[in-house]
């Protein structure tokens, strides 16, 4: 049987992020040093940037299924 995340990367993408934004506020509300508030929002940056690519590509397969649909 295959993970629900093997087929859908963007949603594995999605819950990473949404943990990150858990941790940095458990950080930030427990005044945690500056550098590893700036650790963990690099982290959540290049989650978000990941998911953002991966909903382009996800868009295009989309439109392309379509049109070769309509074909």
């Amino acid at each position: 049987m295959t993970h629900p995340d093997a087929r859908d990367p963007g949603a594995l993408l999605s819950r990473e992020a949404n943990a990150l934004c858990g941790i940095f506020q458990f950080a930030r509300e427990r005044q945690y040093p500056e550098t590893v508030l700036r650790q963990i929002r690099t982290l959540l940056d290049q989650r978000l940037l990941a998911l953002a690519s991966e909903a382009r590509v996800a868009q295009r397969r989309a439109v392309a299924d379509r049109t070769s649909s309509a074909a």
